[in-house]
């Protein structure tokens, strides 16, 4: 088999934005990681990858940062002992990584009040 490739470009989509902070209690988990952003239209399309992993908690009371965006995935073409490839022209570029989520999340609920009388 042969690749031919000529006077175009490949690009991969940028990185999604990262989820939001989860609400407070004793500090919520950071929110899940944005979505990888989607391949742009380009002679090749592939999947992008995932979202980065959430932040760490937040002090008590408070959500979680909100996890990082993920990336675009590395193109590249293989070719192996019985094909060829001949790309001119074309320039290859790789997508920035998404935005981080929101801040901290909502405070978390008080705790119930403390009955100490005495009948």
């Amino acid at each position: 088999s042969s690749i031919i490739i000529a006077d175009g470009s490949i690009r991969t989509g940028s990185g999604g934005r990262g989820g939001d902070g989860g609400t407070g209690g004793n500090g919520g988990n950071g929110g899940s990681g944005g979505q990888g952003g989607q391949g742009e239209t380009s002679v090749i399309n592939e999947a992008s990858g995932s979202g980065g992993a959430g932040g760490s908690g937040g002090s008590g009371g408070r959500g979680g940062h909100g996890g990082g965006g993920g990336g675009g995935p590395s193109i590249g073409v293989y070719c192996d002992g019985t094909s060829s490839a001949s790309i001119a022209g074309v320039a290859f570029s790789v997508g920035s990584g998404g935005p981080g989520g929101g801040g901290s999340g909502a405070n978390g609920a008080s705790g119930m009040s403390v009955d100490d009388t005495c009948p």
